[in-house]
């Protein structure tokens, strides 16, 4: 019989599918409503910042952004985590990322305009063909919203 350990289980799993160099906006909207969910966005948006190395809450800090940094780290493909496991804390971790994939192109956008134009029902139930088209009309307007300029 196995020994049972009074040990918390630490769950390191924040989203389902690890992110592997296409699909980023996809998977970020997972890892942000798990991290809102968990009540942690603030280590990714910058909302929680690094206090002083002699503040009393310092070493709590450091724990959560630890822990932020692993959920991320462990919801990304090897080869990325490889690349960005050195960063110095969750926020840096997601600027990163944002910076390498969150990158809006012309290919893209005719891409998902033709995957629109060329939809059809086929051998697709109506629920599956609707379900696609919606999917790609969120993408497009995600897309189309973020190319302009404010």
């Amino acid at each position: 019989m196995a020994e049972s350990s009074n040990q918390p289980t630490i769950d390191t799993t924040l989203v389902h599918v690890l992110f592997v160099a296409f699909g980023y906006r996809s998977w970020r909207r997972g890892v942000m409503r798990a991290l809102s969910l968990k009540n942690k966005l603030g280590f990714v948006d910058g909302d929680c910042k690094r206090p002083k190395p002699d503040s009393s809450n310092y070493r709590l800090w450091e724990r959560c952004d630890d822990m932020v940094t692993s959920w991320i780290l462990n919801s990304l493909a090897k080869e990325i985590a490889d690349s960005v496991e050195y960063m110095t804390d969750a926020v840096e971790l997601w600027k990163e990322l944002e910076d390498r994939y969150d990158q809006i192109n012309e290919t893209k956008l005719y891409q998902i305009q033709k995957e629109i134009n060329d939809l059809s029902l086929g051998a697709l139930d109506i629920t599956s063909y609707y379900t696609k088209m919606i999917k790609l009309w969120e993408e497009l307007t995600t897309l189309l919203g973020r190319s302009h300029c404010t």
